[in-house]
């Protein structure tokens, strides 16, 4: 894959010099004119779900740095379209959002299998032109297509 689209991987070249995308994959989840927004996948935070939202009990739900901006938001991807409505699809089984009070009322009552869904702090954006730009004259990112296995399975 070579097509900078919603559901792409974009993998950060080695030597990344900025430190909040070293070693980082992020999930595009839109890709528009406008400009893009991402989670970046294999970054845990250093917190749990549980500590940066008091509706939540549970304290083994891990949390995910999803990228520098707005930490104060939290976004989630999952496989559980059939469960929290208004998913936005990815394509090969992955999925964007969704009524994030009905994920929250749903943990509470164990209803959701935690193996596949995930959470996230923050998101990574670009505006417009800009992630084109970073691949193009900047070679900072490599594309590929994502795996939901693997991207559900993916923790550092």
């Amino acid at each position: 894959m070579d097509i900078l689209q919603q559901g792409a991987l974009l993998i950060a070249e080695p030597f990344m010099t900025d430190t909040s995308f070293q070693r980082a994959v992020v999930l595009l989840c839109e890709h528009e004119v406008a400009g893009s927004f991402g989670l970046i996948i294999n970054k845990k935070a250093k917190m749990k779900l549980h500590e940066v939202m008091d509706e939540i009990t549970n304290e083994d739900i891990e949390l995910y740095y999803g990228g520098p901006v707005n930490l104060n938001t939290v976004h989630i991807i999952h496989q559980l379209p059939h469960l929290i409505p208004n998913s936005i699809a990815l394509g090969n089984n992955i999925y964007w959002g969704g009524a994030f009070n009905d994920v929250i009322k749903k943990l509470e009552l164990n209803q959701l299998d935690l193996a596949k869904i995930k959470f996230f702090i923050g998101y990574s954006g670009w505006s417009k032109n800009q992630l084109q730009s970073e691949i193009d004259d900047s070679k900072s990112w490599l594309i590929a297509k994502a795996n939901a296995q693997l991207l559900f399975a993916t923790t550092t």
